[in-house]
């Protein structure tokens, strides 16, 4: 079903009846404009204007939950593809509860959110430099 089928409650009811039957508990995180997050299984959301982007920021915190260890060791704990495949999980999981989003909403997550990334200026960047293709010592990957 689409949002427009279930305005019935609003967007905060619908996602507090998701977080329950998920198994998940709630908490406001007043400080955070257009973001959210999870801790254990505490999902914080951040204050939104657009309903849709909190609902689809919500299914990709449960997308995290989702994430299997086998992939976050097999990308080496790759920031961005970890978020990638939780957004991708996310979605699945929302589809599967008869959530389906706009193309819209869609871009935001992956445009705005998941490619915000920077983790060549991180940490991480520093351990896995070394494997990463272009930073690899072949004539190939310098050009």
């Amino acid at each position: 079903m689409s949002l427009q089928v279930r305005k019935k409650m609003t967007i905060k009811e619908e996602i507090k009846k998701l977080a329950d039957k998920l198994g998940y508990s709630l908490s406001e995180n007043i400080d955070s404009d257009n973001n959210c997050f999870i801790a254990g299984n505490e999902i914080f959301i951040g204050k939104y204007e657009n309903d849709e982007y909190l609902l689809i920021s919500f299914f990709h915190e449960h997308g995290h939950k989702l994430v299997s260890q086998s992939f976050i060791k097999s990308c080496n704990y790759n920031t961005l593809l970890i978020e990638i495949e939780a957004w991708n999980m996310g979605i699945k999981a929302a589809m599967k509860l008869g959530y389906y989003f706009s193309d819209d909403a869609i871009v935001w997550a992956y445009k705005e959110r998941a490619l915000s990334y920077e983790r060549e200026n991180s940490n991480w960047s520093e351990k896995y430099k070394p494997k990463l293709w272009k930073y690899q010592k072949s004539p190939v990957a310098r050009s």
